[in-house]
C-alpha cells in the first residue's frame, strides 16, 4: 500500500512526489575486486558508469549486440566487473535475455548449457576458454549457437585465440582494463584485425600511455607500465574507506594500473604481466606472462602459472605450476621437454628451473588462476620465513 507505479510518477504530476536527480558523479555502484593479486578492495563507481562504458562494450561484442536471436550469458559472479558490468548490464540494454545457473563451471557442463538455451554471446575468463579448448571438435559434440566470446581479465594466450576461432568457430575479443578503470585496450574484428597475443589497440575515447616509473613515455617496443588520465571516463569515484590506496594510483595527472605493456609499430599493445609479479632473477626481470603463453603452446599443457620462488643465490626463480592435458603424466622426462620447449622459443634465463604439476588450480570468484595463493606459498616454505 502507498507505494507508487515508477513510470506513472515521472509521466504525472503526483502531489508530493519530487523525484531526486543524482549527478555522473553521485555514488551509484560499489564493487569489489577479484582479489587475484591483493586482497578485495571495495570500489565506487558514479551513475555514468554504464554511459562511459557502453562505447567499447559493442565493440568487444562485434557490434553484434542488437542481434535479433541474442541470448547472452556468462559464468562470471555477477558480482564481479566482467558478469555484471560487461554481461547483465548490456544484455538488458540491448533488450536481450541473458541465462544464469548456480552450477560450477566444467567444460561439458558449459558446452551443454550453452548448447540447451542458444547462447550466443559470452563473456568467458582465458582460464574458462582454455578449459573449453580441452574437449576437441566442440561443434561436432554439441549444436552450439555461439559465434561471440569477448574475453578479460587475464592474458589470453595466442594459442587460445588460434583454437577458438578455427576449432569453436567463434570471434573472440579480447580487452583489457581493471575494475578501477575499464576498457582501456582491446580488440574488435568487425573493425580492425587482431594479431594473436596481443591485447589489441587503444579503444575509441581512451588515452593510453606506456611510461617508467618516472612517469616519462618509453620507447616502442619497450615495456613500461600502462597509465590513463586521472579524467578517463570509465574512471571509479574512489575506494571505499581507503583515500591512501587511491593516493597509490596516481602518477602525476596520470591514473597507475601497476600492469606492464610494449606497444609495437602498428599501435598493439602486448601484456607482460603486473609490476608485482615481475620476477627479479639474477639480475633479470621476467613478466611471467609471455612463459604461460609459451608453455600453453605445448600440447601436453592444458593450464600453467608462473610465479617466483624465492632463491638464496638469484634472489628467485622461475617456477612452474602445470595442470596437464587428458593422455600425459608428470615425468622428469616432461619437464625436460617444457623446459626446452621454452628456452629454444623464449630465452635461456626465462626456462622455468622448477615445475610442479597440479590436478586443479584455485580459482578467485572471477574465474581467474589465484596467482597470489601460489606465490604466498612458495613464500611460506622458503628458509627463514616467518610461520
Amino acid at each position: 500500500m502507498g507505494e507508487l507505479d515508477l513510470a506513472e510518477a515521472f509521466a504525472t504530476d503526483i502531489s508530493g512526489f519530487e523525484p531526486d536527480y543524482g549527478g555522473a558523479d553521485d555514488p551509484a555502484l560499489l564493487m569489489y575486486t577479484s582479489g587475484s593479486t591483493g586482497k578485495p578492495k571495495g570500489i565506487l563507481h558514479g551513475h555514468r558508469v554504464l554511459a562511459s562504458y557502453t562505447p567499447s562494450i559493442n565493440l568487444f561484442f562485434n557490434l553484434t549486440m542488437d542481434d535479433s536471436d541474442a541470448v547472452y550469458w556468462s559464468p562470471s559472479d555477477w558480482a564481479w566487473v566482467g558478469g555484471l558490468l560487461d554481461m547483465l548490464f548490456p544484455a538488458w540494454m540491448a533488450g536481450r535475455p541473458i541465462v544464469t545457473s548456480m552450477d560450477r563451471f566444467k567444460a561439458d557442463w558449459a558446452y551443454e548449457f550453452m548448447a540447451r538455451h542458444k547462447v550466443t554471446h559470452t563473456f568467458l575468463a582465458p582460464t574458462a576458454i582454455k578449459r573449453l579448448a580441452q574437449t576437441t571438435e566442440p561443434r561436432k559434440r554439441y549444436d552450439l549457437a555461439l559465434r561471440v566470446i569477448c574475453t578479460g581479465g587475464e592474458a589470453l594466450a595466442a594459442e587460445t585465440l588460434e583454437w577458438a576461432e578455427k576449432r569453436l568457430g567463434v570471434v573472440c575479443n579480447e580487452f583489457y582494463g581493471m575494475t578501477e578503470v575499464n576498457h582501456l585496450i582491446g580488440n574488435c574484428a568487425a573493425l580492425y584485425p587482431r594479431k594473436p597475443g596481443s591485447m589489441g589497440r587503444a579503444y575509441p575515447g581512451h588515452v593510453v600511455r606506456l611510461v617508467d616509473g618516472d612517469g616519462n613515455d618509453v620507447a616502442e617496443g619497450e615495456a613500461g607500465e600502462i597509465v590513463t588520465p586521472m579524467t578517463a571516463p570509465t574512471r571509479f569515484l574512489g575506494y571505499l574507506n581507503n583515500p591512501g590506496k587511491e593516493k597509490e594510483m596516481q602518477l602525476g595527472d596520470s591514473l597507475r594500473t601497476f600492469d606492464l605493456a610494449e606497444r609495437d609499430e602498428d599501435g598493439y599493445f602486448w601484456y607482460k604481466g603486473r609490476s608485482d609479479d615481475l620476477i627479479k632473477s639474477s639480475g633479470f626481470r621476467i613478466g611471467p606472462a609471455e612463459i604461460e603463453d609459451c608453455l600453453l603452446a605445448h600440447p601436453a599443457v592444458a593450464e600453467t602459472a608462473i610465479v617466483g620462488k624465492p632463491d638464496a643465490d638469484r634472489g628467485s626463480i622461475v617456477k612452474a605450476f602445470i595442470k596437464l592435458r587428458q593422455g600425459f603424466t608428470p615425468s622428469s622426462e616432461l619437464s625436460d621437454s617444457l623446459t626446452v620447449h621454452v628456452r629454444e622459443r623464449l630465452a635461456g634465463y626465462k626456462a622455468p628451473r622448477e615445475i610442479e604439476y597440479v590436478d586443479e588450480f584455485e580459482m578467485t570468484s572471477s574465474g581467474k588462476i589465484n596467482r597470489r595463493a601460489l606465490r604466498d606459498a612458495e613464500k611460506a616454505k622458503a628458509p627463514g620465513a616467518t610461520q
